[in-house]
């Protein structure tokens, strides 16, 4: 019975010494910073789902009209996503296809973007026949229903529907991440905010 008491205040402390990164806590931080926490720590979604390297994400439905997934897609370093025109980012040709993967295990987490923008929580996945890294948004993903949330995280609004919306902020937004990241260049991003506000 000592033995309880003596090692109940060290458990607590252990639970309450874990820290939850969330999009809120990595954004003002620096990108080295934010990438520390979220390997070391793990991401924690708004709907409490906590998401760490061995999880399996079971995938819905791709949300661009040819069905494939707006955010998942094949990382920008990947040799495949190499010289993709803006064109074939829009289209989705980088993206994961109908059929390529029911399930795929996170490998690592990292974070994209800048200080200034924001920064988005990014799974990195093995996906596809012969396994290319995929770049899963976790936000965006689950949000838009390309990553199914499990039951005890899911809110009703997420299981009335299979039909995700994407508005044209969230769609500049990520042509934003791309043209700060450097895989597209500010005309391509210009055309495409033309194309989407309709300009």
């Amino acid at each position: 019975m000592k033995h309880l008491f003596a090692t109940l205040p060290l458990f607590l402390f252990a639970i309450l010494a874990q820290s939850q990164v969330t999009n809120e806590s990595l954004q003002g931080l620096k990108l080295n910073d934010a990438n520390r926490a979220i390997i070391k720590d793990g991401y924690t979604l708004s709907n409490g789902w906590h998401i760490q390297p061995g999880d399996t994400l079971y995938l819905g439905k791709g949300t661009l009209s040819n069905k494939a997934f707006a955010s998942i897609y094949q990382s920008k370093t990947s040799f495949a996503a190499m010289g993709g025109t803006l064109n074939d980012k829009m289209n989705g040709q980088n993206s994961l296809k109908p059929g390529q993967a029911t399930r795929v295990i996170v490998k690592r987490l990292q974070v994209i973007g800048s200080k200034r923008g924001g920064y988005t929580a990014i799974a990195v996945v093995g996906a596809g026949m012969i396994g290319y890294n995929y770049w899963v948004e976790l936000d965006n993903a689950v949000e838009s229903g390309e990553v199914k949330t499990p039951a005890q995280y899911a809110s009703s609004k997420q299981t009335e529907t299979d039909k995700p919306i994407t508005s044209a902020a969230d769609e500049l937004k990520k042509y934003k991440e791309l043209l700060d990241s450097g895989a597209i260049s500010k005309e391509e991003y210009e055309a495409a905010k033309k194309k989407l506000l309709g300009n």
